[in-house]
């Protein structure tokens, strides 16, 4: 597979990701109003039976100020984790996964040595900078990643 197919599979996958994000978010939203409409037609009906058409009429402005509520929280949370990720590059989300910054002037062996070492728990951290990658921080430091255990 050449550059170009795997940049047309990304492309596609990041809009099933896409679709599939938006109709969780859906999906959500739909629960929660679900969950405050039986609620209030529970309260308001004191025991009767009652008309849930008539129910979700009359409560349609508090349906709406709840979809709205729940999809500027999902929102605002979608844009904070993307301008957390986006603000630090790879840098930030190595960090996030346990990594940390080894300085060229370590005097650690196991860190001098080996770019690729064992944090004691069974999982290994990779430095990139010793692989001639971009470490997104300068070029004296190396910002190192997670992988899974052996």
């Amino acid at each position: 597979m050449n550059f170009f197919q795997y940049q047309e599979t990304a492309k596609r996958n990041t809009l099933w990701l896409l679709v599939m994000f938006a109709m969780g978010v859906a999906s959500i939203i739909l629960v929660i109003d679900m969950l405050v409409l039986v609620g209030v037609g529970v309260a308001e009906s004191e025991g009767k039976p009652r008309d849930w058409n008539q129910v979700v009429l009359h409560n349609l402005p508090l349906l709406a100020g709840v979809s709205a509520f729940v999809g500027l929280l999902v929102g605002g949370a979608s844009l904070f984790r993307l301008a957390e990720l986006g603000s630090g590059g790879g840098a930030s989300v190595a960090e996030m996964l346990g990594g940390r910054v080894i300085p060229p002037e370590t005097i650690d062996p196991t860190e001098k040595k080996d770019p690729e070492y064992s944090r004691g728990d069974g999982h290994r951290i990779r430095c990139s900078g010793a692989q001639g990658l971009p470490v997104g921080r300068g070029g004296d430091q190396c910002v190192c990643r997670w992988l899974e255990p052996q």
